[in-house]
C-alpha cells in the first residue's frame, strides 16, 4: 500500500497532540499522588473535602466543525469549499482569565471524477483525497458568568493553512507483469499560507452529583480564518475534558475518606 507524505504528516500531528495531552495528564497525576501542595486560587468543599481551584487549568476538546469558504472573487460559487471538518483543541487558562490555545482542523475530501479503472491494477485500496488543514496558536481571554457552569471566551492568533489537492494521471509505462506497477500516478499539489485566526466560544461544563468537580462538557464556537488559500468561517461543536487535577484530587480524598 502506498503511504503518502501527506498522510504521514497528519498522523504525526495527531500523535504529537495526543502525547501533549497525555504528558499533562501524567504531570497532574504525579502532583496529586505525591501530595504536592496545590497551587490554587481557593478551595471549594464537596462532601467535606476541600478541593483546590487551580490557577492554571487545562482543557482538551475534539469534535465536528463546518467550514464555509468565502473566496468568491477567484472561485465560482458552485465550487466553494463547504465541508465538514474534524477539530482538536488544547487550551490552558490562568486565573480563569488569560491563556493560550492550540487549535487543529482537518478535512479530507474525496477526489472528484476518478477514472473508472483506477483500482484495476489491484494495488490501490483507497480513493485519493484532498486535504485541508488549519493549525493556529492563539491568545485566549475567558469571561465568567453568574452561572458557574457557563463561560465565554475569545481566541485570536496566527494560523498555518494548507490545501493539498490530489492529482491523478495515467501511467503510460504501466506493466501488469511488474510488481507494484500502478495504473495511475497519484500525487498532491499543496498550497500554503500564513493567516489570522479568530474564534468566539461558549463553554458549558455542568456540575453533576456524583462528581461535583467540573470535568466534562461541551463547547460551541464560531471561527474565521483570513488567508489567501481558503479564507472562510465556520462552526465548532467540541466535547471537552478539563480540571483533571481537581478531579483526581477529589477522587483521592474520597478514597481516603472511605477508609
Amino acid at each position: 500500500m502506498e503511504i503518502t507524505a501527506m498522510s504521514t504528516k497528519i498522523t504525526f500531528r495527531f500523535i504529537c497532540l495526543i502525547v501533549f495531552l497525555a504528558s499533562n495528564y501524567m504531570e497532574a497525576l504525579s502532583q496529586i499522588t505525591s501530595g504536592a501542595s496545590p497551587d490554587s486560587l481557593s478551595v471549594q468543599k464537596y462532601d467535606s473535602i476541600a478541593v483546590p481551584d487551580y490557577k492554571l487549568r487545562f482543557f482538551g476538546g475534539a469534535g465536528p466543525c463546518f467550514f464555509i469558504e468565502t473566496n468568491r472573487d477567484t472561485v465560482p460559487n458552485d465550487d466553494l469549499f463547504r465541508k465538514m471538518l474534524f477539530g482538536l483543541d488544547y487550551t490552558f487558562v490562568y486565573s480563569e482569565k488569560w491563556g493560550a490555545s492550540l487549535n487543529y482542523k482537518l478535512a479530507a475530501v474525496k477526489y472528484k471524477n476518478l477514472p473508472d479503472d483506477y483500482f484495476d491494477d489491484g494495488l490501490r485500496l483507497f480513493t485519493p483525497r484532498d486535504f485541508f488543514e488549519i493549525i493556529s496558536i492563539n491568545l485566549v481571554r475567558e469571561f465568567s458568568t453568574s452561572k458557574k457552569s457557563l463561560k465565554f471566551g475569545l481566541e485570536a492568533g496566527p494560523s498555518w493553512v494548507t490545501y493539498s489537492v490530489a492529482e491523478v494521471s495515467r501511467n503510460y509505462d504501466y506493466d501488469p507483469e511488474k510488481p507494484f506497477s500502478f495504473l495511475y500516478h497519484k500525487s498532491h499539489e499543496a498550497s500554503h499560507d500564513v493567516g489570522a485566526y479568530f474564534r468566539a466560544r461558549m463553554k458549558y461544563m455542568p456540575v453533576v452529583k456524583d462528581m461535583p468537580v467540573q470535568s466534562f462538557g461541551v463547547e460551541f464556537a464560531v471561527f474565521a480564518d483570513i488567508n489567501k488559500v481558503k479564507p472562510g468561517f465556520g462552526f465548532d461543536l467540541h466535547f471537552i475534558v478539563g480540571n483533571l487535577r481537581s478531579v483526581m484530587y477529589y477522587d483521592k480524598m474520597k478514597r481516603l475518606q472511605g477508609k
